[in-house]
């Protein structure tokens, strides 16, 4: 049975370009973690990349992916898995952004 997933829980920016993008090009240099609804219902968490060096070959995302979806390689099945746009419940980048000033070190040394 399909969980009843509520438009609120989705995340707000799924559908627009300039989050989509970021996130694309957020992955190009590092992984991110994923958490999105199946097509069968069912909810599911996928840590994948699009860091040409952590990825095989094999596939290139022009090929499959498509404005709709995003094609990334899923870290811990090894291998390309699919995330709808419109089903993505949130994403969370698990590197340090150089541009990130919001969490910014305050050590100093003494």
């Amino acid at each position: 049975m399909m969980p009843n997933v509520e438009e609120k829980y989705f995340e707000p920016r799924r559908n627009d370009d300039a989050f989509r993008n970021e996130v694309i090009g957020l992955l190009r240099e590092g992984n991110g973690r994923f958490r999105f609804q199946k097509v069968n219902g069912d909810i599911r968490v996928l840590k994948g990349t699009l860091d040409p060096n952590k990825v095989p070959e094999t596939k290139t995302t022009q090929e499959t992916s498509n404005p709709e979806r995003l094609v990334v390689f899923d870290l811990e099945a090894e291998g390309w898995r699919t995330v709808v746009w419109e089903k993505l419940l949130n994403f969370t980048y698990l590197e340090q952004r150089i541009d990130d000033t919001e969490h910014e070190s305050t050590w100093e040394s003494v």
